[in-house]
C-alpha cells in the first residue's frame, strides 16, 4: 500500500503550530516583560534612572482609568501630580534619577522590558495569530475547496499574471 502525499494537509499543520507557537511567545513575552517591571501603585514606589525612557503600565482591567502619580527627582521636593498619561513612552525633563508613587497600580518599565513590551503591543501580534488561524481553516474542506476553485476559475490568475498551468 502506497502512501498518499498530502501537501495542503503538512501545511495546514506547519501554519498552525508555527503561528501558535509565535503568538504565545509573542504574549507571553509581553505578560513576562510587564510583570517584572517596578510596581509604583499606592503605597509603593519606582524608581525611575537618570536619563532612561521608561512607561507607566497600567494593570486595571481596561487600563483607561484616571491614574495620578508623582515624580520627585532625588534631591528636589515632590513635583505636583503628573500630567502625563500612562501606557506611552516619557522622557525625563530632569537630571539625576527620581521615584514615583501612583494612586493606581501601575508598573514602571525601563530598558528591554519597556522594547519587548511596546513589541508585544504592536499590531504585528496579529500576524502569527492569522497564519494559526488560517493553518486552521485549511482543515475544513468547503474552505479548502472555496480557495481552490478561486485559483483555478482564472480572475486570480489574470489578476496576479500567471500563465495557466501545462497540462
Amino acid at each position: 500500500m502506497t502512501r498518499t502525499r498530502k501537501p495542503l494537509r503538512r501545511t495546514a499543520w506547519g501554519m498552525t503550530i508555527v503561528g501558535g507557537a509565535l503568538s504565545a511567545l509573542m504574549l507571553g513575552g509581553g505578560a513576562l516583560a510587564v510583570s517584572g517591571g517596578q510596581p509604583a501603585g499606592p503605597g509603593q514606589e519606582a524608581t525611575w534612572p537618570a536619563g532612561e525612557t521608561v512607561e507607566l503600565t497600567s494593570l486595571q482591567e481596561l487600563g483607561y482609568t484616571s491614574t495620578t502619580c508623582t515624580v520627585t527627582p532625588r534631591g528636589r521636593p515632590a513635583e505636583d501630580p503628573w500630567p502625563h498619561g500612562i501606557d506611552r513612552p516619557l522622557t525625563p525633563d530632569f537630571t539625576g534619577p527620581a521615584t514615583i508613587t501612583c494612586d493606581e497600580p501601575v508598573v514602571l518599565l525601563t530598558g528591554t522590558r519597556l522594547v519587548v513590551s511596546d513589541f508585544t503591543r504592536s499590531p504585528l501580534v496579529t500576524l502569527p495569530v492569522f497564519v494559526t488561524l488560517l493553518g486552521l481553516a485549511c482543515f475544513v474542506p468547503r474552505f479548502t475547496y472555496l480557495w481552490a476553485s478561486l485559483y483555478t476559475s482564472g480572475w486570480m490568475r489574470k489578476m496576479v499574471k500567471i500563465p495557466p498551468p501545462k497540462i
